[in-house]
C-alpha cells in the first residue's frame, strides 16, 4: 500500500494538535518478541529456490516474473499474519475499566485505554497512529481514523469515526476554545481506538446513544451500499452522491459504523423494492 500523506484538520487551533499522524510507537516487549517478529518477516517463500536457479542461469525475464510472485506472496503472508494476530489480540485483551467520572457517566480516559492494551498489543506486534485528513472534514465536525500497522508489514485504516467539536462555552472549568479542541481530538481518539481494535469495556455501557459507535463498516456492506446507491437517480437522471443519502457530516461510506451501514442498507433495499413493485404495477 502506498505511503499516505497525513494532513492536519481544517480548523486553525487544531493544526498543531492533530497535524499529521499522531503516532503511538510500539517497541518489542523483550528480545525474544523482537526476534520472533523479525524471523516472521524474513520467512523464505516457495519462490526463493526458483529465483536462485533463474539467477544462476541468467534468466532475467524469469527472475522478474518470480520476483513479482514473491512480492505477492509476502503481501498475502503479511495480511494473513495481521488478521491472525488481531484475532489473538482481541481474544487476549482484557476489558477496559471506566475509572473516570464525567458530567453524566463514567468513562475510560485515552491514557487508561493505552495502558490497558499496550502489553498485549506489543506482544502481537501492532502499532497505531491517528489521522485527521483535512480534505475530508466537515464544518463543526472532526473526522479521523487509525492507521494500524503490524510488525510483518501489513497496515489497515480502521476505526473511522466523527464527532462534533466541543464548544468551550458549554464546558465546565472555564476551558478556552483551544483546550476544547484538544479535548475533541482526545475524545475522538478514544472511539477510534475502541472501534479499530474492537475493544470491550467493563461497567455500565453508556455508549449506545453515540451515533458513531458499534464497530466499523465492513467490506461486504460497502459493496452493498455501492450497488444500491448506483441504482437510484434524481428526477433529472443525475446519480446521487453518497452524501445525498445521509447527513452532511458523512460524505463517504467508510465513515459509517456497522450499525449505521446496516440501517442504511435496509432502508435502501426497502426503497428499491417499493420502486420496483410500483414500476411493475404501472406496467400492468
Amino acid at each position: 500500500m502506498p505511503t499516505q500523506k497525513m494532513p492536519g484538520p481544517h480548523r486553525g487551533p487544531l493544526r498543531k494538535l492533530a497535524a499529521g499522524p499522531q503516532a503511538t510507537s510500539i517497541a518489542a516487549s523483550d528480545r525474544a518478541e523482537a526476534a520472533h517478529g523479525a524471523s516472521a518477516a524474513v520467512a523464505l517463500s516457495p519462490y526463493h529456490p526458483m529465483m536462485a536457479t533463474a539467477l544462476e542461469k541468467g534468466l532475467v525475464g524469469e527472475l522478474e516474473r518470480l520476483y513479482e510472485l514473491q512480492v505477492q506472496w509476502e503481501a498475502r503472508e503479511a495480511r494473513n499474519a495481521f488478521y491472525r494476530d488481531m484475532a489473538a489480540f482481541q481474544a487476549e485483551c482484557p476489558p477496559i475499566l471506566k475509572t473516570r467520572q464525567g458530567a453524566k457517566s463514567r468513562y475510560a480516559a485515552l491514557e487508561d485505554i493505552e495502558h490497558t492494551i499496550k502489553e498485549v498489543r506489543t506482544k502481537y506486534g501492532f502499532s497505531v497512529s491517528y489521522c485527521f485528513p483535512g480534505a475530508e472534514q466537515s464544518p463543526g465536525w472532526l473526522y479521523g481514523y487509525a492507521i494500524v500497522r503490524h510488525r510483518q508489514g501489513h497496515m489497515e485504516l480502521l476505526g473511522h469515526n466523527a464527532v462534533r467539536y466541543l464548544n468551550a462555552d458549554s464546558t465546565r472549568g472555564g476551558m478556552n476554545q483551544t483546550q476544547a479542541d484538544a479535548g475533541t481530538v482526545t475524545y475522538l481518539q478514544r472511539y477510534i481506538l475502541k472501534t479499530a481494535f474492537n475493544l470491550t469495556f467493563e461497567g455500565e455501557d453508556t455508549d449506545a446513544h453515540l451515533e458513531f459507535t458499534g464497530g466499523s463498516v465492513t467490506a461486504e456492506q460497502l459493496l452493498q451500499l455501492k450497488e444500491f446507491t448506483d441504482r437510484i437517480h434524481t428526477p433529472d437522471g443525475r446519480m446521487y452522491t453518497f452524501g445525498d443519502f445521509v447527513m452532511r457530516t458523512i460524505t463517504k461510506p467508510e465513515q459509517l459504523t456497522h450499525k449505521q451501514a446496516t440501517t442504511m442498507i435496509n432502508g435502501l433495499k426497502h426503497y428499491l423494492e417499493e420502486q420496483e413493485s410500483s414500476h411493475g404495477t404501472t406496467e400492468a
